[in-house]
């Protein structure tokens, strides 16, 4: 992690009850609603971050879906910039992930689920990086859609929960605890570095 912003928010979800309340928070509703909150666990992420980059702004969480039978990773990464090449790097982590579960279950099974969520604070405003795979192809996505081959293609959209177009009196009231809530307001109003 690089500044004392980014040790504080991993210290602040450090703990299962704190981590459980902003992943609430921050999770599509429906997802939200299938995790089984009491499995959430804190995972190494040394597998994502292997050969891809020496900052470490990304938290791993395993947890179980009701009526699903395959187990099920959220992968959190913190972001206090733009990062226009976000969704590749997501499928990157994505597939590391995979591949490192298969590597560690060689006889098979389902495959895990992969939630990729990105909680953004900038000092330059909203996220403007595309949040689809897709969109970093340059292609005419409409035509792609209606011709039948964009189905074809590698797709992976991420969760973008966008700090900066929270206000601040939304964050002061999230279902979260008062350390979790601290945490959010003070990611919003500091920048990198600060």
């Amino acid at each position: 992690m690089s500044g004392p912003h980014d040790r504080f928010f991993r210290y602040v979800l450090e703990h299962s009850g704190r981590a459980e309340a902003l992943l609430h928070a921050l999770l599509p509703p429906g997802f939200a609603a299938r995790v089984d909150w009491s499995t959430l666990r804190s995972q190494s992420t040394a597998i994502v971050d292997t050969a891809i980059r020496e900052t470490r702004n990304d938290l791993l969480f395993s947890v179980r879906l009701r009526g699903v039978s395959r187990p099920a990773f959220i992968l959190l990464e913190h972001q206090s910039s733009v990062d226009g090449r976000m969704a590749a790097r997501m499928l990157e982590y994505v597939s590391r992930l995979l591949h490192h579960w298969e590597q560690q279950h060689p006889s098979g099974g389902p495959r895990p689920l992969i939630l990729p969520v990105v909680l953004y604070h900038g000092p330059r405003g909203p996220w403007t990086a595309p949040r689809r795979l897709e969109e970093l192809l340059e292609l005419p996505l409409k035509q792609a859609r209606r011709e039948g081959w964009l189905k074809h293609l590698v797709r992976l959209e991420y969760v973008l929960y966008d700090l900066m177009t929270r206000s601040e009196r939304e964050l002061k009231t999230l279902a979260c605890p008062p350390l979790v809530r601290l945490a959010l307001v003070l990611l919003r109003l500091t920048g990198p570095g600060s």
